[in-house]
This record gives structure tokens, sequence and C-alpha cells, in this order.
């Protein structure tokens, strides 16, 4: 094979590989919505499912993320909200708008009963030490 056969045959080799990974990189974009008001749900974290790649979403509830990894799911998650997952498509580019329901949390009635003020011991411990503490007895003092 000629040098030229051989430059040529490398070109068409690395240009289909190039080819290739452009073809399965995998883009999601969308917005995320509380699902109750509609309204956006800013800053809100979208991950695509067993990798560290993704993004926030923006004040208004946007968001784009891709990668060139073999991914099927990503994960929708916010605090105060119920984590969601959905399927995606590798390979492929893919719009998305989620709505997520805010996780109600009940919490148990607290009781609290009335005692004597913590200040008031401090106060009574200040008394007590009245003479000790007075400026006309050190011999300097500063403040």
């Amino acid at each position: 094979m000629s040098m030229l056969g051989r430059a040529i045959f490398v070109f068409t080799l690395v240009s289909l590989i190039a080819i290739e990974s452009i073809a399965q990189n995998t883009i999601v974009y969308g917005k995320v919505k509380d699902a109750e008001t509609g309204d956006p749900v800013p800053f809100a974290n979208v991950v695509f499912k067993g990798t560290r790649i993704g993004t926030t979403t923006s004040f208004d509830g946007d968001f784009k993320v891709s990668t060139n990894s073999r991914v099927d799911t990503i994960v929708f998650s916010y605090v105060g909200y119920v984590t969601r997952e959905m399927p995606i498509r590798y390979g492929q580019q893919q719009k998305i708008d989620i709505q997520l329901l805010q996780d109600v949390i009940r919490l148990d009635e607290l009781v609290v009963y009335p005692g004597e003020n913590p200040a008031f011991k401090i106060m009574r411990g200040v008394a007590s030490n009245r003479k000790a503490n007075d400026k006309r007895s050190l011999e300097a003092f500063q403040y």
C-alpha cells in the first residue's frame, strides 16, 4: 500500500470514528416545574443515573445536559420534592418537561413547658459576685 493510500485509509478511519462519537452524544433539555402551582423549580438537580454528569436548572427551571456515556435514565431531584427518574433514548437529542411533586412531611406535635429563664441564673451569679467584680477594688481595668 502506498503512502497516499495509507493516509487516505487513516483519514477515513478517523472520520468514521468522529462521526460515530458525535452521533452517540445524548442531549437532554427541557424545564422542571412544580406539579401543583406550575411554577418553575430553580436550581433543581438533573443527573444522568449512575454517573456524575449533570447540571442544575436555571432560575426559570430550564436545563440542558449532554454526555457521550451510555445512559438510559435521567434523575430530577430537589429538596422538598419527590425525586423522579425518566427513561431517555441513548444517542439522541430529546426534550423533557417534567413536574415534581412536593414531598410533604408531617411532624409530631412538640410541647414546650415554661421554666426559668436561663438569663436569671446568670444575673444571680453576677449579683452574688458584685463585690469581687467592683472596678474600684481592682488595680487596673480596661474597656
